[in-house]
């Protein structure tokens, strides 16, 4: 019968998909807060501004390319893979590519090491690029005149980081549990370590780090996804997503006083997870749209902050063009 199934899969072409669902029954059986920094490297006099709006040199590691073709829209649909052992991991792995097994990992907010025996995947059927495969709208006009802008929606687990109203990343996250919710509101990118440690428990350490709030010490970093909010209220993020995060977003220009010289980029936290209710990406194989973000859903929120992103950006343009006057017109 093996054998049989082998010559089939051979001799056909078929979807990307359903070959995943064909070759693993094979051999499974079936489908179905608060930081504190180790050095704050922002506080700086205010005569030494600079015009580094990239944030990072060309030789930085973490520097990406933040401009990808824009995927056309499809139609996904989602069948459930119930991991049955390490050999159905790898094997799944094989079968997707890094790629494509780390886009599964992202669409059900899981990091490798919360897969395991019983864990249900859903998994499109067929294959598709990381953008389009994003709970978020690809444009948002709203957006256009924003040179930067990330939003988190707590209810769908995930951000989506736009650039001049195109979207150019996404990745899941884990933001605050039920006892310590993270505040849904404005923020920004402050000040950034490589690694620090928390100022919950000191022996927590928090690798790629980026926070969002001076008081609270709220951030993104790299931590735990189990797949559901499990944070004391920063906003964890996939180790190779906090990295992009870290060498992308815009730091805040910070005076020795401590006063905001210029804001970093804006960080809008929006909606709300349904604590003990099954998580919307967990009902993909029947409503393929259940974990997607509206645009009319992200312009409600960020309605009422549009002034405020928009006199924070024009003062750090300001501030950039003063610490950076035009040379003066040669002679003629």
């Amino acid at each position: 019968m093996r054998t049989m199934t082998e010559q089939i899969i051979k001799q056909k072409i078929m979807p990307f998909g359903f070959l995943v669902i064909a070759a693993m029954t094979l051999t499974t059986g079936y489908w179905m807060k608060g930081t504190l920094p180790t050095q704050n490297p922002l506080l700086a006099s205010d005569n030494l501004m600079k015009a580094e709006d990239d944030t990072h040199r060309k030789d930085d590691s973490t520097k990406v390319d933040s401009t990808p073709s824009q995927p056309k829209e499809v139609s996904i649909r989602y069948q459930p893979f119930v991991i049955q052992s390490a050999k159905s991991i790898a094997e799944l792995k094989a079968k997707l590519g890094e790629d494509g097994f780390n886009t599964v990992l992202k669409i059900n907010r899981l990091d490798q090491k919360h897969v395991g025996k019983g864990t249900t995947l859903f998994i499109p059927e067929t294959k598709i690029e990381l953008l389009a495969a994003s709970p978020f709208p690809q444009e948002l006009k709203v957006a256009n005149s924003m040179d930067k802008l990330v939003v988190v929606s707590r209810r769908a687990q995930a951000f989506g980081a736009y650039q001049s109203g195109r979207l150019v990343y996404w990745g899941p996250t884990s933001t605050g549990k039920k006892a310590t919710p993270t505040p849904a509101k404005l923020y920004s990118t402050n000040w950034r370590a490589k690694v620090t440690r928390s100022s919950v428990d000191r022996s927590w350490v928090l690798p790629w780090y980026f926070n969002l709030d001076m008081i609270d010490g709220i951030a993104f970093h790299q931590y735990d996804l189990p797949g559901y909010p499990a944070s004391h209220g920063c906003v964890r993020l996939l180790e190779k997503d906090a990295m992009w995060m870290y060498g992308w977003g815009n730091p805040a220009r910070i005076a020795k006083s401590g006063s905001f010289l210029a804001y970093g980029t804006p960080v809008l936290v929006f909606g709300d997870y349904a604590y003990g209710q099954p998580a919307p990406w967990k009902k993909l194989e029947s409503d393929p749209k259940a974990a997607t973000v509206s645009i009319a859903e992200i312009e409600e929120a960020l309605q009422k902050h549009l002034p405020t992103i928009e006199a924070r950006a024009r003062a750090r343009e300001s501030l950039v063009a003063a610490a950076n006057p035009s040379p003066p017109a040669p002679k003629q």
